[in-house]
């Protein structure tokens, strides 16, 4: 590294569309920094670590984001802009008591009531389908974006969708999708039978309480629920007790490799949750998000057939996760989809996020004039985040259990970060000596083991879904 890139801890500032908020995401300050790794956003965390990652990061309670409307979102497949305002609503645990109340105090809720108050009983009994004996739900923050003037929703939805880690970086996108594109997700039986209730858990960006997505559709509520711990028995029977999902997304992971290497139980806890398991109700779908760091890096291109062999704690608790959802010996195998998926980039999120993508961070680094290396012969087949989302909506939409298992979910390129430099620099006419050239290969080993070329085939993919994989070219268009 030439020069230390500026700000080195991410930012909860609202991200900038355009080109990102200046935020160093924590694992890629360089293509040369061996330390961690960069998957997946930081708070795809939760509770379950919470210390530890206040530590890792070093944040402080981050001020409220500022809402930002979807047409400022720079991917044309969410980008669908509205007028509809949507109301706030946010629901905090004091004691015994969940206070409702509408972000903007001048404004109502959607009966009519500016302020109410619900018992924590009345909340588990209206939100609980099976019986008033299930375990309470965590205690935490609730919040639910709540459409102005529609129709209420069925006592029960016919969709019912937990995604875990939705404040990371792909689970705001993913969520703001599933807000607007019904379509894309959902038969229009299942719409018939009733509407849509998406329950988002997080851990502890305590700034996405008060995102605000607006236009969402009529059909479509959301409750966020914060500092939902996944590693935790008693909090996961609360959260699939009383929503009795017919889908869960598993985003939610500990992402950065080195806190995975000096904590494998913690890491092992969060990201191969059997708690979650233990309590997923026999007509629940799962799809989750795994990672191409469970293949070696010896023999790319990989399919999905080749042997994984993960180098590090990370990969190793990905690829637990995968045997318990889709092993031979598991009762899940007719119903799991688990994505393998590969660096995932595009735009900045709609609301603050502990990091972003690896491209906005060349993109800030080279508007700043810094220059850094970047490894030439670290390659992986880099995933544009509409083409994940694009993916978990078909699974959601045909079920999982039509094609069950693992698949790669790669893009059409196996390339290099030092070629991602250079695709931005080309793009956006800053200077290419920004980015310099590195080789890993020729460095001392560092705290975590890496593979170096993990490039994927995703054939069978795209035979199952027929959704085509998006170039860096265009992705550097969005």
């Amino acid at each position: 590294t030439k020069e230390d890139p500026p700000n080195m801890e991410p930012t909860e500032e609202p991200a900038t569309p355009v080109a990102g908020p200046t935020s160093t995401p924590d694992e890629e300050r360089t293509g040369a920094n061996t330390a961690t790794e960069d998957l997946l956003c930081d708070e795809e965390l939760t509770g379950a670590n919470t210390n530890a990652t206040e530590d890792l990061l070093q944040l402080n309670d981050p001020e409220p984001a500022t809402p930002i409307t979807n047409a400022n979102v720079a991917d044309p497949v969410f980008d669908e802009a509205g007028t509809t305002v949507v109301a706030q609503e946010m629901l905090i645990l004091n004691d015994d008591t969940l206070e409702k109340f509408t972000a903007d105090e001048e404004s109502t809720s959607s009966n009519g009531t500016p302020h109410e108050s619900i018992t924590l009983e009345q909340f588990t009994s209206t939100n609980n389908p099976i019986d008033d004996d299930d375990v309470e739900p965590d205690a935490g923050t609730i919040a639910s974006n709540v459409n102005i003037g529609t129709d209420d929703l069925p006592e029960e939805p016919s969709v019912r969708i937990i995604i875990t880690g939705t404040s990371g970086y792909l689970g705001q996108h993913l969520l703001t999708s599933l807000c607007l594109d019904v379509a894309s997700y959902t038969t229009p039986a299942q719409l018939n039978e009733g509407g849509i209730e998406i329950y988002a858990a997080f851990g502890t960006l305590t700034s996405f309480n008060d995102a605000i997505i607006e236009d969402v559709d009529h059909r479509v509520h959301v409750t966020k629920m914060s500092d939902v711990d996944i590693s935790d028995v008693e909090s996961m029977e609360s959260l699939i007790h009383s929503v009795d999902p017919t889908a869960i997304i598993h985003l939610a992971a500990i992402s950065a490799p080195l806190k995975c290497e000096n904590d494998p139980p913690l890491a092992m806890a969060v990201n191969c949750p059997l708690a979650l398991l233990n309590v997923v109700p026999a007509h629940c779908d799962l799809i989750f998000l795994s990672s191409d760091q469970v293949y070696d890096g010896s023999h790319p291109p990989y399919s999905e057939s080749s042997p994984a062999k993960p180098l590090n704690v990370y990969g190793k608790s990905k690829l637990a996760f995968e045997e318990e959802l889709c092993g031979s010996e598991s009762q899940f195998r007719d119903r799991a989809v688990c994505l393998r998926s590969s660096l995932i980039v595009g735009p900045a999120t709609p609301f603050a996020c502990r990091k972003q993508t690896f491209l906005q961070f060349i993109h800030d680094s080279m508007q700043a004039n810094i220059a850094h290396d970047y490894y030439i012969d670290e390659c992986r087949s880099i995933v544009y985040v509409g083409d994940v989302i694009r993916t978990i909506s078909h699974f959601l939409k045909v079920g999982t259990r039509a094609d069950p298992g693992v698949y790669n979910l790669g893009g059409p390129e196996s390339l290099s970060r030092c070629d991602l430099a250079l695709g931005v620099a080309e793009h956006c006419g800053f200077d290419v000596h920004l980015a310099i050239e590195a080789e890993k290969a020729g460095l001392p080993p560092g705290p975590v083991p890496n593979p170096l070329d993990i490039s994927m085939v995703s054939s069978k993919l795209f035979n199952v879904t027929g959704i085509p994989m998006t170039g860096l070219e265009k992705i550097l268009e969005v």
